[in-house]
């Protein structure tokens, strides 16, 4: 039964471990299409030839570990179809095919062609291979008469290539390939370490586990949750990520918890009340409200927005305080009101402890 959806075709060269641009640029794209497209995600491993083909031993170590990042990155089989390149000699075929109608001139103006020529001085690609990777990339995308391509800004020539030959093949023979479009990834194009595009080829990525062996893992996480762009002059230390979350934070969480642990003090003798209603009304509306954004932020490692609903969580506390006003329930003789609601609020510290802790575990209340 053929699906309604549109199709996605993309590839990635298995030359190594993944990095933050595979993620950011490419990966976490992937998976938010899988609902929406018919998706098929293939190992790349005959265009990793174009560039390892004097070491192909890093080509096959490569596959397995990528195929298994890719789905710890959410990438589900059978949402999507995953599959080598090379396991399927029919992409060579339709190379082949291809490459009878391709002028040379096509190949000779790729953008990233000329870039790697002086980028890549360390390898030999003056070869055929190389210089018509892009009509194999052609094959790969409308063998399967893809509708659609997510790409980075930088791939839109090769896209617009692919474009071509499909429409000269369909010119000359007949109408069988649809031409796809580009769908731009939401980060399109992300630098490395030296400001230009992060490559494992030109040898500029930046690796979560590098970062973790050179700096705190505090300043991997500040790193993670902001999306800064790296700089090798950097100050990613301790006291920056204190700076950044911390203090405001610490105050936000040291000025609530003051004011709870003045009124148990007050009115409940500096002892924590019991309560025979430890799920009120109060932590079932806080938790709702702040709960559902933290957890999803927190399994996205947004720890931006999780921090987000944290303040919310703290905003929430304090203006219950303002609202119902303990004091003025101490006057009104309300004492069990007023000792549950101390209750809860000492419990809504708990909560905020447990919020912060996988991303601050420095921080003790």
């Amino acid at each position: 039964m053929m699906s309604s959806k549109q199709r996605v075709v993309s590839g990635m060269r298995p030359t190594g471990k993944l990095h933050l641009g595979h993620y950011y640029g490419a990966l976490k794209n992937w998976a938010s299409l899988q609902d929406t497209y018919e998706c098929f995600y293939f190992v790349a491993d005959w265009h990793a030839l174009t560039t390892e083909y004097a070491h192909p031993q890093i080509i096959k170590e490569s596959i397995h570990d990528m195929v298994i990042d890719w789905l710890a990155l959410g990438i589900h089989v059978p949402k999507s179809t995953i599959f080598v390149q090379s396991s399927l000699p029919e992409h060579a075929e339709l190379h082949l095919m291809l490459s009878m109608i391709t002028p040379l001139s096509w190949l000779e103006r790729n953008p990233t062609y000329k870039e790697q020529e002086q980028e890549l001085n360390d390898k030999d690609i003056h070869t055929h291979g190389f210089l018509g990777y892009p009509v194999l990339q052609a094959a790969d995308i409308l063998i399967y008469k893809a509708h659609k391509v997510p790409v980075g800004i930088d791939q839109v020539p090769h896209l617009e290539l692919t474009r071509e030959i499909g429409r000269r093949f369909n010119f000359l023979y007949r109408e069988i390939f649809p031409l796809p479009d580009a769908l731009l990834t939401e980060t399109p194009k992300i630098l490395g370490s030296d400001g230009r595009k992060m490559s494992k080829t030109v040898g500029n990525v930046i690796s979560p586990l590098d970062l973790l062996e050179k700096y705190p893992l505090d300043a991997l996480r500040y790193f993670l949750s902001r999306e800064i762009p790296f700089d090798n002059d950097g100050d990613y230390s301790d006291e920056k990520f204190n700076v950044r979350y911390e203090a405001d934070l610490a105050n936000g969480i040291g000025n609530l918890a003051n004011r709870i642990l003045v009124m148990i003090e007050k009115y409940a003798g500096g002892v924590i009340p019991q309560t025979i209603d430890p799920d009120g009304e109060f932590i079932n509306l806080i938790t709702k409200k702040t709960w559902p954004g933290y957890t999803d932020a927190m399994n996205k490692w947004r720890f931006d927005r999780a921090l987000e609903s944290v303040w919310q969580f703290i905003a929430f506390c304090d203006q219950e305080i303002s609202d119902r006003q303990p004091w003025a329930m101490m006057k009104a003789g309300k004492e069990k009101e007023v000792n549950d609601f101390l209750y809860h609020l000492a419990e809504s510290l708990r909560h905020i402890a447990v919020m912060i802790w996988p991303m601050m575990p420095d921080i003790r209340l």
